[in-house]
């Protein structure tokens, strides 16, 4: 049985390793991909009438403006 624990425990590290990583990432991205949605509702709003784009609306919701011919 002492011939599983460490594999097991190389295992145990590697995958709060990728945990870790993956936490990181996702902390470091948030703020970027907020503030590009955020960005982009203001411009959706800035050429737009009607009801305006949140910037929640901006992150699931792809903004297009369409010119009227």
């Amino acid at each position: 049985m002492d011939d599983f624990k460490t594999p097991l425990a190389i295992l145990a590290v590697t995958v709060q390793i990728c945990f870790a990583l993956v936490v990181l990432g996702t902390i470091i991205a948030a703020p970027f991909a907020f503030l590009r949605a955020s960005q982009e509702a203001a411009a959706f709003n800035r050429f737009t009438t009607g009801p305006r784009a949140t910037t929640w609306d901006a992150i699931w919701v792809e903004l297009r403006v369409e010119a009227d011919r």
